[in-house]
């Protein structure tokens, strides 16, 4: 059971990324994010390419050889991709605590920007964001190299769940690339 809930984590986490709206072209088509997984290694599933040729208990069959169900990954590489969930989670956690303030901070030196306090406040505040972007990055780079590892293993994994994570952390990092360039912006003019 708790392996399923690790699991079963990032599908949940990628549907509720930080914006409880919906994230679906119709219902908000100027939030929504398409998912971009395909610059990450193993999110289409390209360790599984020959999974219609392998036999119960292939190295790339789902399937134990008295037919069973494999795991979706090996103990070790789900230790590690729980990891990066954790840390991306954590990060966006962050984020979401720290952006009211700074979009505040930004709002203020918006209005005032003769105000060199002001602004000096709202680019410290834009400074946090982007030390928590360096995070969310960090956190796709870990991911990718998981990918590659799944790849090159030639070992059955579970595309659709890493898939899952991966819409993850890039739309983690797309949020925090989307937010720097508005509150940028806004701090500019």
């Amino acid at each position: 059971m708790r392996k399923l809930i690790f699991l079963v984590l990032p599908l949940m986490l990628a549907a509720n990324c930080s914006e409880p709206a919906a994230q679906t072209a119709e219902a908000n088509p100027d939030k929504y994010i398409e998912p971009e997984t395909s610059d990450i290694v193993g999110a289409q599933g390209e360790g599984n390419s020959i999974l219609t040729d392998a036999k119960p208990g292939d190295p790339l069959s789902p399937f134990n050889a008295d037919g069973s169900v494999k795991p979706s990954f090996d103990q070790e590489t789900l230790k590690r991709l729980n990891a990066i969930m954790y840390s991306t989670k954590d990060t966006i956690d962050k984020y979401d605590q720290v952006r009211p303030g700074i979009e505040k901070l930004v709002a203020e030196a918006s209005a005032a920007p003769n105000d060199a306090a002001k602004v000096a406040k709202a680019r410290k505040g834009l400074d946090e964001v982007r030390a928590l972007q360096v995070e969310a990055i960090a956190s796709r780079k870990a991911l990718e190299v998981e990918g590659q590892k799944l790849v090159d293993s030639k070992q059955y994994y579970d595309q659709v769940v890493f898939s899952g994570m991966a819409t993850f952390v890039t739309r983690v990092e797309s949020e925090f690339a989307d937010d720097l360039k508005a509150m940028e912006a806004a701090l500019k003019s």
